[in-house]
Parts: C-alpha cells; structure tokens; sequence
C-alpha cells in the first residue's frame, strides 16, 4: 500500500510553525552552500578581521574550548590553538566541523562569518516558491501569525530569512525558536514550550515539518503536523500512522 495523501483545510489555523530544512528550504543548502562556505572563506576572513574584537573574541572562545577537549576522551585530539596563529584557528574549527560538533564556540564563529556573506552579498538564502506564495497568502490573513522552529541557531534563521531568494520576508515571521531556547525536535516537551509562548490554543497550531519524528512529537503534545516532501527528504515509509 502506499501512503494515503489528502487535502487540509488551514481555515482551522492560526499559527503556522515551519521546519526550515526540507521545508521552506531545500535540504542541500547548509550542507552544499553554507558549510563550504566556512571552509572556501575563513582564511581570508581571518585575515581581515584579525585584530577586531569579534573575531578575537571568537577565537578566544575557540581556544578555551580545545583546552577543555585536552580532558574529553571523545576530543582529545582536537587541534590546540596558539591566539597569535590563524592557521591553528583553521585547523581547530575544521576538525570540529568535521566531527558535526554543536558546540557554542562555533556556531559564534560560523554564525559571524555567515552574516558578513550574506550582508556582502556573497550568500543568499533559498526559499521555495511555493513556501513563499505560502507565506504571503498567510500574511494577507491578519488573524494568523507565521513562527519558525529550527535546530539552526536564531540568528541563522533570521539571517536566512532576511537575505532571501525572495527578498526580506523577516516581516512575514512572528517569532523564531531554536534548539537552545525551546529544546529538542523530537521531545513533546519542546512543542508544549511552543504553545507557552505563543498563547494560542493547541488546536490553532500547524506544523510543518519534513521529519517524521519530529511530526510524532508534536502530535504527542496535540499540535498537528503536516509532512513536506521535497527533493533530498527522507523518503516515507509507504504506511504513516501519526498518533491521534
């Protein structure tokens, strides 16, 4: 059998919570645009910014991190990093990138370059056509407020909203929520934080996710969920059953 699709009535809704990655984003673009990015351009970043207080700082916080790794059976080998030394920078926040580390110090680091790329002009946020039209159809309906729930850090979320393929749509978006400030994807608990703060009953809420998973938890905690099949998604099993 395979799954069954159908169509669903948003008049019900006043709150559309997106998934960005697979959702209003194609799934390729952190990995195939924004990761490599690092990589193609941090030396001459460094090399520009080295003596302000940013970058020092970032790399303050990149030093203190390897020293604490000395002790991690798990990081050990993490490159230590002399504060006089751009290349022991690269070599640190590359290893790091190549472990997938969520760690704070990073994500200050690739969180600053990202914003000075997408500032410059350099990089450019893709959002899907249809999640645009999507977005401007919700605007137009005063009574309804569009939200983001993402692992990418906030200020990436808004930096990818702002510097859009379709423009600044930060003023389609009523508020952003990421995994430090709400909690994991895949836990009920995080959605019930959702609710919290957004002050609508749970009935109001859509999610729209491309993570099964994700989709569950927030059924669990009574938000309804729908799926997006994008190109790059998992592929779904041919029979969902998402908990009622």
């Amino acid at each position: 059998m395979s799954a069954t699709h159908r169509l669903i009535s948003v008049s019900k809704y006043k709150v559309f919570l997106f998934d960005i990655e697979g959702t209003t984003t194609p799934i390729v673009f952190v990995a195939n645009t924004l990761f490599p990015f690092i990589r193609n351009t941090l030396s001459n970043y460094l090399s520009q910014t080295w003596t302000e207080e940013q970058t020092r700082n970032d790399v303050r916080a990149l030093r203190e991190q390897a020293e604490k790794d000395i002790h991690d059976e798990n990081f050990k080998d993490a490159p230590q990093i002399d504060s006089e030394s751009q290349p022991s920078v690269i070599a640190n926040v590359f290893y790091n990138m190549d472990k997938d580390r969520k760690m704070t110090a990073l994500k200050q680091l690739q969180g600053h370059m990202w914003k000075s790329g997408y500032e410059n002009g350099e990089l450019l946020g893709q959002v899907y056509d249809d999640a645009f039209n999507f977005f401007e159809r919700i605007r137009k309906q005063n009574s309804c407020k569009i939200y983001i729930y993402s692992s990418g850090s906030v200020q990436a979320q808004k930096l990818l909203f702002q510097y859009s393929t379709h423009g600044n749509l930060l003023p389609f978006i009523s508020d952003h929520f990421d995994t430090s400030n709400i909690g994991n994807k895949l836990e009920k608990e995080s959605y019930e934080k959702i609710i919290e703060k957004i002050g609508v009953n749970k009935s109001e809420i859509l999610f729209l996710t491309d993570n099964i998973g994700e989709a569950e938890a927030a059924r669990e905690a009574g938000v309804d969920a729908v799926l997006s099949v994008r190109p790059g998604t998992k592929p779904l099993p041919e029979i969902i059953h998402l908990r009622q």
